[in-house]
């Protein structure tokens, strides 16, 4: 039957037309033939669909017609048609919403899980059995409706989606909930908080598509969702509304309202609340809502992505005001950097900013932030604070947790070129390597002076230094990370550095050994040739192994679920011209005479790269992207935006012929 009707679909209209006149003898076997059947290449025509949505509104949930009914929708194709256009007309999306809805009150509206999840002792009880003796018809319809609802498309002024919408007649899309009887289940759902009525007068109606109506009436609906823990509700609901923000940003952003409920979104995501009480509610929303935590937050990302890749269009706010809008939200709340939610997106922002040559927008927003930090622009008593805190033995604050992180390198790279300028501007930078070359000082004791002279609210604290910073991201960063190359290139800038002779050094003659005199900061010169010979062994074993693949894949792209992936391993021609890199690199750190200034550079030999040291001696900063893997920055880029465009426009074309419509431009090599 299957087979026959992938060919004349007509024949489900059929099937349903006798299904509907013996159903009290065929019973719940209608289920396992529709189940059965090709529903996605089906277009119900509108007696149909009435048919359909009488049995899901007016039939109890454990009568065959109710779930026959949500059998069919769930089966049919909300998304796109292998034309690109909707698969079914969005008249028949907004009246099988609305239908939904009406079924949802009629049958759960006197559940706990229809409004917030209430902390009552007697509601968590209740609800920690659904959990403990599984699902139940209210569960099961409970899940089945937040599925259906957010694959309806719905909103038909949406321009982030760029689709060729039909003409939508008759229908107050112009219209609050309060403004037309077609709405009237919705507003008696929003005046009953109910979460699901929440999205759809966002999703429908100018609550969701005006700036004026979001700010007054929209964001407390959006505060519903977030805490009866419709995250990804939450997700879509920011998708269509953010768009409207970026070029007025200061709306949102100033918001306490707003900004509360995304930093409540991240904290409910990230981890698993204290207390009894908390942890079963966490628990029965994780069951409610069909996800586990985590997956919200890269659905989450993957959307800013797809924003930051649709604002760079011709006629886009440009990728700098999603990543201002978004990195002002993040580091609003305290101790942000201390947030396992908030750094996975900053960094993945911060990998953007690279990508798209805008790291500056988001170095200049870290960079008032840890001036502040430092007591810049702070009353007298906060500085005293400060300054005796620092005294009794604790770091300078910084946004990265101790001396390296190995997970959010992006986000690392960032802070440390921010912090780089600020030891540049505050001349602090300066001074110290002043006090080196022309006194006996130890690093810490050319701090002091350097900070008495400079007369800065505090000396920050010698492990602060951008030279060893560099050096234990450098010992930290995996072998295989795209900026590993540009780390090593900024640590040997500091180290090679040559102050001149204006401090009485010889014209050629290096600064980096006099940081490194104590014996601890010997041991982290060794760690560092170490960690050099390990990767440099990493990249040339990587190489054989892909060349030992190579034959086997044809060095084809793979296609994996629909998705043309191309192979985001690096090529073995980059192994190994990392290989020659970080062996040059060994040379450069051993190599006594750079710190002597007895060295005439053209009498090198060959394997010391004089060109490219010789750039780094003259304190030149372009970066070497040509070490740089963009193949797997474009990859993990392209990766996150398929992975929100699968979500959002659910279709059953191949993702390729998506991604084809999707012009993934190369910012790096443009």
């Amino acid at each position: 039957m299957g087979s026959i009707t992938t060919v004349h679909t007509s024949m489900i209209s059929v099937l349903l037309d006798r299904v509907s006149e013996t159903i009290e003898k065929v019973g719940m076997v209608s289920l396992y033939l529709f189940k059965e059947l090709p529903m996605h290449l089906w277009k119900p025509s509108a007696s149909e669909v009435d048919l359909i949505c009488d049995w899901l509104l007016n039939y109890n949930l454990t009568d065959v017609e109710n779930k026959l009914a949500c059998v069919i929708l769930e089966g049919l194709n909300w998304g796109l048609s292998e034309h690109g256009s909707l698969h079914l007309d969005s008249e028949v999306h907004v009246k099988v919403a609305l239908t939904a809805l009406e079924a949802y009150q009629k049958y759960l509206s006197q559940k706990p899980y229809s409004g917030l999840l209430s902390e009552s002792i007697k509601q968590v009880s209740y609800l920690a059995s659904i959990v403990r003796y599984g699902e139940t018809p209210e569960t099961s319809f409970n899940q089945w409706a937040w599925s259906l609802i957010l694959r309806l498309k719905l909103d038909a002024n949406n321009p982030a989606l760029q689709l060729p919408w039909p003409a939508v007649a008759a229908l107050p899309w112009g219209s609050t909930p309060a403004e037309s009887p077609t709405f009237h289940p919705l507003l008696k759902a929003v005046r009953a908080g109910l979460p699901i009525g929440c999205y759809l007068a966002l999703a429908m109606t100018t609550l969701g598509s005006s700036v004026e109506k979001f700010c007054a009436e929209g964001i407390p609906l959006l505060g519903i969702l977030v805490q009866s823990r419709h995250l990804k509700t939450v997700v879509h609901v920011l998708d269509k509304v953010l768009p409207l923000f970026y070029p007025c940003q200061y709306y949102l952003l100033k918001n306490e309202q707003f900004l509360s409920y995304l930093h409540e979104f991240l904290q409910l995501d990230s981890g698993v609340p204290q207390g009894m009480t908390q942890q079963v509610t966490h628990k029965v929303a994780q069951h409610l809502t069909g996800t586990s935590y985590g997956e919200n937050l890269k659905l989450l990302n993957s959307m800013i992505q797809g924003h930051i890749f649709t604002s760079s269009h011709p006629n886009g706010v440009g990728p700098a005001a999603v990543l201002e809008f978004w990195v002002q939200l993040l580091i609003s709340q305290p101790l942000w950097h201390k947030e396992r939610a908030t750094l996975c997106l900053m960094d993945h922002l911060c990998q953007a900013a690279f990508q798209f040559n805008q790291e500056d927008c988001v170095q200049k927003l870290l960079y008032q932030q840890h001036k502040n930090a430092l007591g810049y622009h702070c009353d007298k008593g906060l500085l005293s604070s400060l300054v005796s805190w620092i005294v009794a033995g604790n770091v300078t604050p910084s946004f990265i947790e101790g001396n390296a992180n190995p997970t959010q390198v992006w986000f690392v790279w960032t802070v440390l070129n921010m912090e780089s300028i600020f030891e540049e501007d505050s001349q602090l930078r300066r001074v110290v390597e002043r006090e080196l070359v022309t006194s006996s000082s130890t690093p810490d004791q050319a701090l002091k002076k350097a900070q008495a002279q400079l007369k800065l609210p505090i000396v920050p604290s010698l492990q602060r230094l951008l030279i060893y910073r560099w050096a234990h991201q450098a010992l930290a960063t995996p072998a295989d990370h795209p900026l590993l190359p540009l780390i090593w290139q900024k640590f040997f800038l500091l180290y090679l550095h040559r102050p001149g002779p204006q401090y009485g050094l010889p014209v050629d003659g290096c600064i980096g050994k006099r940081f490194f005199q104590s014996s601890s900061h010997i041991g982290l010169l060794h760690d560092l040739k170490q960690r050099l010979i390990e990767v440099a062994d990493f990249h040339h074993s990587a190489s054989k192994a892909l060349r030992l693949e190579s034959p086997m894949d044809g060095g084809e792209r793979s296609v994996e679920n629909g998705c043309s992936k191309p192979n985001h391993l690096i090529s073995p021609q980059l192994h190994k011209e990392l290989v020659r890199f970080f062996n040059v690199c060994i040379l450069w750190l051993e190599e006594e005479s750079f710190q002597k200034g007895d060295i005439y550079l053209p009498s090198l030999p060959k394997q010391y790269d004089v060109h490219r040291l010789a750039k780094i001696m003259q304190n030149q900063q372009d970066l070497w992207i040509e070490f740089v893997n963009v193949e797997r920055i474009q990859h993990d880029f392209q990766e996150a935006i398929n992975f929100w465009l699968q979500v959002k426009l659910e279709s059953h074309a191949p993702l390729s012929a998506l991604s084809a419509r999707t012009d993934f431009t190369n910012p790096l090599l443009g």
